[in-house]
């Protein structure tokens, strides 16, 4: 297209002008870069201007101002764009270019709103028209406005740029410099968020934080420091530290770290609140940190303190529980969910011979027999399911592989979530009480024995004395009723009617003896028991029962073929004996079953009321039931199985059960 005279006019005025506007453009960017007033750049800038082409015999010393302005430009960091009056870029350095992602050549002659977003066009050009109607030289580095680029592929970022302005030969030229501040951005974002961070972090943390100034006045207290103390933040403000909770030694401490510059921590430091003396002795870490002003002198100091009285009252308590743990008689051990062993306490070494440090670690069948292994389990899960369970016997293994008797109890140790995290053994040698056991089991059997030979005596000597009666001093009442009887018929009639009253008396006396003999003779061995058996013996006892007590008996039975031993028949009736007398005294009962029946070499007596009963398991010492012991211990000693069941309104059963094979 043919250019019109006007465009020629212009495109003239833009060639000749070309070097004032580099000039202008590296004045101002010499400023901006090197962050100085232009001073002599522009001094020399304004000679340059009054004589564009150069002064006569001094061109060489232009020449040179210029290279060294031009390299001044090319080298900076920062962008350095000029424009003429129509806004047209007519320099570029190649900071500029790197910037927006254009050659030089694809810069040049364009108008500048390309490097700028479409919707900021208008205030672009309206901001440079009142610049230049401002007729101020430059604005300096420091009153950078910020704007946002377009770089070539559209992506827009943030701009800091500074703007300056010359007139040459009768044309206003601008220089803008300007600087990507992207990262400056972000930076600044997200150190913003790192203080919004640690505001919130000064908001909720447990710890107590406290800024003070080098005079220990309070600046600024957390919520946490607030509640600790009592107040509410604002409180603390104006306040001097010292006057609230005064302290020569703490004080000393405060002083040395404004001083010397160190910072000072101590650990769990015992302290009373001064206004609060209920709440009793608290514990306290805390440290003081110097915080330095730009000089680096110290000019206030952060205090920051954590509560530790709760976990030193649980470490003073785990030392008690530890000392209470190595002092017990007992061997106490922890075992992981791993079944590795974590504690092992004295006792436990001195029962298994292993010392802590060569079974902490091992896994817990170090003590386990092997056919034993996973027995206990049902106990462990039970007792971290919350089951009361009573001890265990069991056996483990020490050392030197000997086999000891032992009681062990399990516990659960949770954690605070409740979460059960171990189990806790509490072992017990019980070798002494077993051999104890076995002792009293001994002598127990000894005196089983010997009440058995005592029975037997006493059943021997109660026959014999039975016996004795029966033919001695039965036999001479019998002879002397005799002799009665005949000497009153010798008598002569007045003679016997004078001695008839005294004979009758005598008479019915020695009847009575006879009776007394035969009850005697009865209780000590009933005759029907030695000729006739069990069975004979207890339906005796029954009629007698019933005739005395008015209380209905039935038996039935058989006849035991061959007999029972003597001191078993002897035990199985003196317990009818006595079960029929406690059923006459408390029973209240109407009816009384007594059964004999043998089966499977085993003999069984049973006899059951239907009277009010009562609670079997009553073990209370003010209601002692001397019968039923006496009962038990004749069966035992002879060894027969003695059972009693009853329940109140439920009347009573006794089961008496001995073996043939026995006998």
């Amino acid at each position: 297209m043919k250019k019109t005279s006007r465009q020629e006019g212009k495109g003239r005025s833009r060639s000749r002008t070309a070097a004032e506007a580099k000039l202008a453009g590296s004045a101002a960017a010499a400023a901006a870069v090197k962050a100085e007033t232009p001073g002599r750049l522009v001094q020399e800038l304004r000679l340059h201007q009054a004589d564009p082409r150069g002064v006569p015999g001094d061109s060489a010393a232009s020449k040179r101002r210029e290279q060294r302005l031009a390299g001044i430009i090319a080298s900076a960091m920062d962008a350095i764009i000029a424009i003429d009056e129509r806004h047209e870029i007519t320099l570029v350095n190649p900071a500029a270019g790197q910037m927006f992602g254009y050659s030089e050549a694809q810069l040049l002659g364009k108008p500048i709103s390309m490097l700028i977003p479409e919707r900021y066009h208008g205030a672009h050009d309206a901001h440079i028209r009142n610049f230049a109607r401002a007729k101020v030289t430059n604005r300096g580095i420091g009153r950078f406005g910020r704007i946002v680029g377009r770089r070539a592929d559209g992506r827009e970022f943030p701009v800091d740029a500074s703007i300056s302005q010359i007139e040459a030969a009768g044309e206003r030229l601008f220089t803008v410099v300007l600087r990507d501040i992207t990262q400056r951005i972000e930076s600044e974002k997200a150190l913003r968020k790192n203080y919004e961070l640690l505001d919130r972090i000064f908001a909720t943390t447990h710890f107590c934080i406290v800024y003070l100034d080098r005079e220990f006045n309070f600046v600024r207290v957390n919520q946490a420091f607030a509640v600790a103390c009592g107040y509410p933040p604002e409180f603390f403000m104006g306040k001097n530290n010292f006057d609230l909770y005064p302290g020569e030694k703490a004080e000393a401490i405060f002083r040395n770290v404004v001083a010397t510059g160190q910072p000072f921590t101590i650990y769990a430091a015992p302290f009373r609140f001064p206004n609060h003396p209920e709440w009793g002795v608290s514990y306290w870490d805390w440290t003081l940190h110097p915080l330095r002003n730009a000089d680096g002198a110290v000019d206030g100091l952060l205090f920051v303190l954590l509560d530790v009285t709760e976990r030193k009252r649980a470490e003073r308590e785990h030392a008690q529980l530890a000392a209470i743990v190595e002092s017990s008689n007992d061997a106490i051990l922890i075992r992981g969910p791993d079944r590795s062993i974590l504690s092992w306490n004295a006792a436990a070494e001195r029962l298994f011979g292993w010392s802590a440090r060569e079974a902490v670690g091992r896994p817990i069948e170090l003590i386990v027999p092997p056919e034993r292994t996973g027995r206990r389990r049902r106990f462990i899960e039970g007792a971290a399911r919350g089951e009361s369970l009573t001890p265990v016997e069991t056996i483990h293994l020490r050392k030197d592989g000997a086999r000891i008797p032992t009681q062990i109890t399990f516990s659960p140790v949770r954690d605070k979530q409740g979460k059960v995290v171990a189990h806790s053994y509490t072992v017990r040698d019980m070798s002494e009480l077993k051999r104890k056991e076995e002792a009293l089991r001994g002598y127990a059997t000894r005196l089983r024995q010997l009440s058995h030979r005592l029975r037997t005596v006493e059943e021997t000597e109660r026959h014999e004395i039975s016996r004795e009666l029966h033919d001695r001093v039965g036999q001479d009442l019998s002879t002397f009723a005799l002799i009665l009887g005949s000497l009153g018929a010798k008598l002569p009639r007045e003679s016997l009617r004078a001695i008839a009253k005294p004979l009758q008396d005598m008479q019915a006396l020695l009847k009575s003896m006879v009776a007394n003999v035969r009850d005697v003779m009865a209780e000590l061995r009933p005759p029907v028991l030695d000729d006739y058996g069990l069975l004979a013996a207890l339906r005796q006892l029954a009629t007698e029962f019933a005739q005395r007590s008015g209380i209905a008996a039935e038996l039935s039975g058989v006849e035991l073929l061959p007999r029972l031993p003597l001191i078993v028949e002897s035990a199985m009736y003196r317990i009818s004996q006595e079960a029929l007398n406690n059923i006459a005294k408390h029973a209240q009962a109407k009816k009384v079953e007594i059964s004999l029946h043998a089966a499977s070499g085993r003999v069984m007596l049973d006899i059951a009321d239907d009277g009010v009963g009562f609670d079997a398991n009553e073990t209370s010492p003010n209601k002692q039931h001397w019968g039923l012991i006496t009962m038990r211990e004749r069966a035992e000693v002879v060894g027969v199985v003695f059972r009693l069941e009853s329940a109140p309104g439920a009347g009573t059963r006794i089961a008496l059960e001995a073996e043939r094979a026995a006998t």
